[in-house]
């Protein structure tokens, strides 16, 4: 395919960009918009998904931005040296308004267009702007929490093990009061967090896990499982990347849904009824 794509190398396309890596997350379609408003287009993507009718047009790109997620990090390095005559970036994950501005920022500045981008997100900013503010004040009233079965906390919540979302540092910048992450202190013991608003607790068995959680002062904890009893029967809610959109207005929707989370009542209201977080011979 990349021989197919060589053979209809033409001339580049001004303000054509190439997408290596970057799945369609909720709000990918909203930052695209803002780049064409800057007279940016997507030529085409690979990785997750590659269109092969698009695939001619690759070597056409004038810039190629790389989506920092483990999982395509051979081929896209592959692709890379096999068009290294084409300008790439690396910028951060566009989750929350500051690593969004600096993926914009990135993308528009390597294709000469800084300031057409700067003009778009001032008057974007005017629509989502006041009700981001709005939410960070509310969000200060809560803290959300981590479970992690290794003592390499920064390494189990690393962005690249999450489909490239730095969860730790958005649901900082979100404004949520702080964190409190539980780290299983095994052989090694965890390493002390940098930020002071992150919290960490060790546990060696899952009595002490419980016993933690259930006297943690944060109300939602990260769970992929759709329905985690393990948080509900301890007065939890949970929140997962299903919550997560990226751009400046995703970074609204996503904190408008871990507010809605955080703030409903039920668990913490009825947990006593609901039975023990885990049955016998469960592990955590």
């Amino acid at each position: 395919m990349l021989a197919e794509a060589r053979r209809d190398d033409g001339a580049r396309v001004p303000g054509r960009i190439n997408l290596l890596g970057f799945p369609e997350l909720p709000g990918r379609d909203e930052l695209l918009a803002t780049l064409a408003a800057c007279g940016i287009e997507l030529g085409c993507e690979m990785f997750p998904d590659l269109d092969p009718a698009r695939l001619r047009d690759f070597a056409r790109a004038e810039l190629l931005v790389v989506y920092p997620w483990d999982r395509y990090e051979e081929p896209i390095e592959r692709l890379l040296a096999a068009f290294s005559d084409i300008p790439a970036v690396r910028p951060p994950a566009p989750f929350g308004v500051r690593c969004s501005a600096a993926w914009l920022t990135e993308v528009a500045s390597a294709l000469g267009r800084r300031g057409a981008l700067e003009a778009t997100w001032r008057e974007d900013q005017v629509d989502w702007g006041p009700t981001w503010e709005a939410l960070r004040a509310r969000a200060g009233g809560y803290r959300l929490g981590f479970v992690c079965d290794d003592s390499d906390w920064r390494a189990t919540l690393r962005a690249s093990r999450r489909m490239g979302v730095p969860l730790l540092e958005l649901v900082m910048e979100l404004g949520f009061a702080g964190v409190d992450v539980f780290a299983f202190a095994g052989v090694r013991r965890p390493a002390p967090p940098r930020d002071p608003r992150v919290a960490l607790h060790t546990f060696t068995t899952r009595d002490e896990l419980v016993e933690g959680l259930r006297r943690s002062r944060a109300v939602s904890f990260y769970s992929e499982l759709y329905y985690d009893r393990r948080l509900s029967r301890l007065g939890k809610n949970s929140f997962s990347l299903r919550d997560v959109a990226c751009g400046p207005r995703g970074a609204v929707r996503t904190l408008e849904r871990l507010l809605t989370r955080a703030q409903l009542p039920f668990y913490r209201r009825y947990a006593s009824l609901l039975g023990e977080p885990f049955t016998i011979g469960e592990g955590a």
